[in-house]
Order: structure tokens, then sequence, then C-alpha cells
């Protein structure tokens, strides 16, 4: 849009000062004339609404400050002010709202961003909106990565009614400069030359040497991730994007990394969730509003992610399940969205249907051809995560079917089935071998069951425990003389053995058809 203005919504009961101060940086960064903050900015005596109106047709983004009140703050009769149409602030916002103007919650005092159904309904688009999180000990460079977020949004030669006159001197001045320009050279003939070319020598090898320094701060980050120290890579980008050259793969390197550090965290007990991602929070907060597409569902998916971890911090009144949506409206088939949004439903939501639910999240997640590890990570968490006998089969399929897609399994997930088979064994519970027999196809099962476990048994006494459920599912296909054979090998083998798979074993014996004579 025209104008290229930076226009400051906020509450001066609220956050006053926190508004103030980010003026004064944005002023620094982009000129006082571009920033509208209303007390610095309106003249006396100048009608308050018409200026603010005035202001707000040539912003390019409005910055909502909201600070710990800006919700709750109430008038002299205790009504919310946020309710009323007069409320200077909603009428701010409403108005940028109808424009379609860029608009950025910027969260201060650790207050967290208002749901949908805290905000009046006129309002109520503002929840959709990614905010920006400014805290005071960070607070310079906060600041600054929102500068660096917004700057596309500020249009370096903008022509707004409201700053016409300084341009017209500007453009006078510029005028008077250039025939003073052209009557030097004239002049000085020749000997001009030399230093023009000199000088524009002088700039290509600054930029070149610029362009250099971002590339191997690249080279190193992406080294430092490749060996987990995803802190240490987030310094040495952030570094990088304060260059005066072509960041858009170091900007994009971060934004990966900080993804990484949110899917992969973990805390110590007593430490806290929400102060251990707070670096790569910031580079997600600061990029998810201005990408678009996969890349801007892959962002606010792992926002989503950081969410939960703040739920499991113990904020129980947030929702995750609504970022991963946000992102789904972005994107339906994104494999971070569904995968995130699938374990949110199988872990935590108990609903009826939750297993199918979940179940055609994951799919849409693994169709997407993405992020497959990450997927699949997730979804045998999730079935972990509530050990119902359902999701203990549902387990099994899904390691049948990385088999057949010849996905890899990590040491852990081998472990977690392994212990469905072993607990199994028993017949006591709810989970019985029966049930797990019947969960795949005989041919299925025994070639998944090789398949995963072959290695994990070598050399170990479990490797009695594959040869039974061999031989069972065996039978299972038909094969009885294989099974009972292998069956009574076993048994021979665990004479002096009692226990569970002996028991089992003599089970299994006692079931299989009589040998036809």
């Amino acid at each position: 849009m025209a104008g290229g203005a930076i226009f400051i919504s906020y509450r001066r009961d609220d956050s006053a000062g926190e508004a103030g101060r980010l003026a004064d940086h944005l002023a620094q960064r982009f000129g006082r004339d571009r920033v509208f903050i209303d007390i610095d900015t309106i003249a006396p005596g100048t009608d308050f609404i018409v200026e603010l109106e005035r202001a707000l047709s040539t912003t390019a983004v409005v910055l909502v400050v909201i600070g710990r009140r800006w919700l709750t703050a109430s008038d002299a009769q205790g009504e919310r002010r946020l309710d009323s149409p007069n409320d200077f602030v909603r009428r701010e916002i409403v108005t940028a709202l109808q424009r379609g103007t860029r608009l950025i919650p910027v969260l201060v005092q650790n207050a967290a961003m208002p749901s949908v159904s805290e905000l009046p309904e006129a309002l109520g688009a503002l929840a959709s909106r990614q905010a920006s999180a400014i805290q005071h000990e960070e607070f310079s460079a906060d600041a600054q990565r929102l500068a660096d977020a917004i700057e596309p949004l500020v249009v370096r030669g903008d022509t707004t009614p409201w700053r016409r006159r300084a341009l017209f001197a500007g453009a006078a001045l510029a005028i008077a400069l250039t025939i003073g320009l052209l009557i030097s050279r004239s002049r000085m003939g020749e000997d001009a030359a030399p230093v023009t070319t000199r000088d524009t020598e002088q700039s290509t090898a600054a930029e070149r040497a610029q362009q250099q320094e971002v590339d191997d701060l690249v080279r190193v980050a992406d080294a430092q991730r490749e060996r987990g120290q995803l802190t240490d890579a987030i310094a040495t980008l952030d570094r990088a994007v304060t260059l005066k050259a072509d960041t858009s793969r170091a900007k994009s390197l971060q934004e990966d990394v900080a993804m990484q550090w949110i899917r992969e965290l973990w805390v110590e007990s007593g430490q806290r969730f929400a102060d251990a991602m707070q670096p790569a929070l910031t580079v997600l907060d600061r990029s998810a509003p201005f990408a678009s597409g996969e890349r801007q569902a892959d962002l606010l998916a792992h926002l989503g992610w950081a969410t939960y971890l703040r739920w499991r911090d113990g904020q129980r009144a947030l929702d995750p399940a609504a970022t991963y949506r946000k992102a789904l409206a972005v994107d339906a088939g994104n494999p971070y969205a569904n995968a995130m949004l699938g374990h949110w439903v199988l872990s935590y939501a108990q609903q009826p249907g939750g297993l199918e639910q979940a179940r055609g999240l994951f799919r849409t997640a693994i169709d997407s051809g993405r992020a497959t590890a990450v997927v699949r990570g997730l979804q045998l968490s999730a079935l972990r995560n509530a050990t119902t006998v359902e999701n203990r089969l549902e387990t099994i399929r899904v390691i049948d079917e990385m088999r057949r897609r010849n996905e890899a399994l990590r040491p852990r997930d081998v472990s977690d089935a392994w212990s469905i088979y072993f607990f199994a064994l028993g017949d006591s519970d709810d989970l019985t071998s029966k049930a797990l027999l019947a969960v795949l196809p005989p041919t299925e099962h025994l070639l998944t069951l090789h398949w995963a476990f072959d290695e994990y048994v070598q050399g170990d006494s479990r490797a009695l425990q594959l040869r039974y459920y061999t031989a069972r599912v065996e039978a299972e296909a038909g094969r009885t003389a294989v099974a009972r054979d292998a069956l009574r090998a076993l048994k021979t083998e665990l004479t002096n053995s009692p226990g569970r798979l002996r028991d089992a074993v003599d089970r299994a014996l006692a079931a299989l058809p009589p040998r036809a004579r």
C-alpha cells in the first residue's frame, strides 16, 4: 500500500513506557516521520479521531502493543474499554482490519496473546495474527528483530500527504545538489572520472566482503547444527542476518535451526520449557508473520508445538491445537501441523474417535512426502503416551507400514514395540497374544517381526521369544506342522526355565489341532 508508515497502537495505562521506547527505536532505524505514536505525532488542538484515521490511511503496518492490562482495562464505570465502540485502541485496530493493513501484535511484560473468545467480536481477527514478543531484558535485541521483520513493508521512497512538505524540500535540495554537481564536473573535466570509478570499485569490494562474511557464517552455523550445537548456530546466524548483504540463506537456515530446537527440546527436572526455548521462539515469532505458503505453515506448526511445551509447563489455559489449525488453514497438507495435531489428539484430547481422527492426520502428513522421520516419531510417541490396547495394536500396524515403505526405526521404537509382544505373552491382561497376532496378515506379520527384531534379539534370550512368535504366526498361516516342530523345540530348550515364555509355549501347543494320522 502507499505510505510505508509504522503506526503504534497502545493503551497508555498499560504499556506507555514500552510503546514509547519502541517508537524511539523504530525512529532511529526508519526516521521519526515514519513512526506514528499519538503523543508525539498529533499537534496540540488537532482533532484526535480525524488525525488517527488520516495516519492509518497511510500506514503499511500497525503494531499493537499488548501488556498485562491491555485486555482487562476498564473505564470509570467499571466496563471493559475494549467492549466500547468509542475506545480509541479498539477503533485503531478495527480501522486497520477494515483497510487490510498488516497488523502485528507486540507482546510486552510477558503478556499472553488474547484468544478469540477473550476479544470483542469486532476484534476477533486479531487473534489469528502472529505475535512478536519483546522481553524487558532483551528489549533492544527483540526490537531490532521486529524492525528487521517489518523493514520490507516500510517503503523507502514514499510520498504520503502527511510528509509532502518535507519531501518537497528534499526534492529541491536534491535538484540543487545535482546542478552543483554538473557545474563542478564541467569545471573538473576528466579529473572527476577516476574518483567516481575508484569510489564504485571500493563500494563493490565492500559489498563482496560483506557477502563473503555472510556466506562464511552460514557455513559455520550449518556445521554447528550438524553437531547439535543449536544455541551456537542461532547466535552465529544472528550475526549474519545483521550484515548488509543477501541474508536470505542465513534467515532460512536460522528458521530451520529454530524449528529443530523447538521439536527436539527437552529439559531437566525443575526447568521450564518456556525458558529453554526462548532464543528459538524469538526467531519463529519474527519470521512467521512475513512468510507465506508451505514455509509459513511450517513455522506456525512449530509455534504450536512451542505452545504445547508451555502447556506442559503448567499453562493449561493454552490451546496448541488452535495454532496447528492456523497452520493447516495456510497449508492443509502440512506434515508438521498434521502430525503435531495428531499427536495432541491422540495423547491429550481424549475424545471419542480420537484414534481414527489421529490416524487420518498422520496419513495426510506421511502422504506429503516431507519430514517423514519427524512424523513417525510424533506418531509413535503419541501411541506410547496413551497406553490403550487399541493404541498398542496400532503401533504394530505403523511399524508394519514403515517396513513396507522402507523407513527406518529408531532404537527407542524397536524397544517399545518389543515390550508390546513381551507383555502379550501372559494372555492375562486385555492385550492377548491372540489379539496381537490378528493385527496383521500372517505373511506380513512374519516379515515385520524379522525386519524389526532380528538384530535387536541377536545373542540374547529374547531370541527365544521371537522364535515363539514366529511359530505362532506360522500356525496362523496354516502351517501347523512347522509351528508344532518349532514350539516343541522351544519347549525342550526351556525345560529347566519355567516362566511366562514356557507357559505360553505349552498353551500354544495345546491349541494346535491334532496331527493328522
